[in-house]
Order: structure tokens, then C-alpha cells, then sequence
């Protein structure tokens, strides 16, 4: 009800999910968000009620979150349909669980295109992913520095462990697509 509020008065131009999610391959309407430690949401319940017609697009950080299953002939179930038929014409999703801070490099960069490039939604995505791949441990570790200061102790030993550009194998940054009116 809380996040239902929060996007109907005004409608943002785009909301971003950074939440775990959960797809029930048996199922997928029985799939879930987790929006906090104790509340999982089904997304029957979540599109119930949610209009997203004044939105541009939907990024689902939640792991998993762009996950499908075809159930009957040509009818895809996943959370990516039930954004697009709560009115937005492009949702972002993952199909792998993703490295935290190559996701969130690739968010910042994509939201980052949006904002100052004035780049469509597709065009963000793809700059956000050349960006990941192509990122040095330095512009990396400075970026954690910036924008994460206290996870820095914790990644960058880990990023100063990969090679000269961490990120640039598809695990970082291809699990994320596009989905929608393109």
C-alpha cells in the first residue's frame, strides 16, 4: 500500500526496484518481490492495483526479476508482462543472479544517460553496459569511493584481484535487457 502511494501522486518518470526477487518457474504468478525484510509481495498482488501508464520505464535490480516461463503456446508469464500491462512501455530486467557493484555501476550509468545525454531507454541501457564492460579497476575502485564509501573497504581488494578491466566478461553486465517498445 506504501509503495502504491508513493508512485500515484506524482507519477515518476521512472522507478527503479532494488529489491531480491524470486521466480516460481511452477508458477510465476506466485513469483515475488521482497521490498523489505519482512514483506515479500506476490506479483498478482502488486499489479492489481498499480498503473505505470504515465511512467517511462521500470529497472528491476532484483535478481531473477526478468525471468519468464511460456505456459500456454504463445503466453509469456514473467515480472517484465505484468509491468508492461500495467501501462509502462519498457522494463529492464535481469536473467541471472548480478555482482552487486557491477549492478550498480551499470544502474548509476544508465540513470546517469537518461538524466544529462537525454538518451532513449534502450540507447541508456546499452551506454550503461559499454560502460561496465569497458570500466578499469581505477575508474571502478573511484566510483565505489564516490558513491559507496563504505562498502569500499570490503570491494576494492576484490576488484584490484580481476584483471585490468573487472567487469568486462557478459556475467557483469549482460544479464540485464530490455524488454518492451523498441
Amino acid at each position: 500500500a506504501e509503495f502504491l502511494q508513493g508512485i500515484e501522486r506524482p507519477p515518476p518518470a521512472d522507478v527503479f526496484f532494488a529489491c531480491h526477487g524470486n521466480f516460481d518457474l511452477e508458477d510465476p504468478r506466485n513469483s515475488t518481490l521482497q521490498l523489505s525484510q519482512s514483506e515479500r509481495v506476490s506479483f498478482t498482488q502488486l499489479f492489481a492495483a498499480l498503473d505505470l501508464s504515465q511512467c517511462r520505464s521500470v529497472l528491476m535490480g532484483a535478481c531473477e526479476s526478468g525471468l519468464g516461463r511460456t505456459l500456454v503456446a504463445a503466453e509469456y508469464v514473467g515480472l517484465p508482462l505484468a509491468f508492461l500491462s500495467s501501462g509502462v512501455p519498457f522494463v529492464i530486467g535481469t536473467m541471472w543472479q548480478v555482482n552487486r557493484i557491477s549492478s550498480a555501476l551499470l544502474v548509476a550509468h544508465h540513470y546517469q544517460s537518461l538524466r544529462e545525454k537525454n538518451l532513449s531507454v534502450p540507447q541508456a541501457l546499452n551506454a550503461a553496459q559499454r560502460t561496465v564492460r569497458r570500466a578499469t579497476q581505477d575508474e571502478i575502485v573511484a566510483w565505489i569511493r564516490a558513491w559507496l564509501p563504505e562498502t569500499a573497504p570490503t570491494w576494492e581488494p576484490e576488484i584490484r584481484k580481476r584483471g585490468p578491466c573487472p567487469f568486462a566478461q557478459p556475467y557483469y553486465w549482460a544479464g540485464f535487457y530490455l524488454t518492451g517498445t523498441i
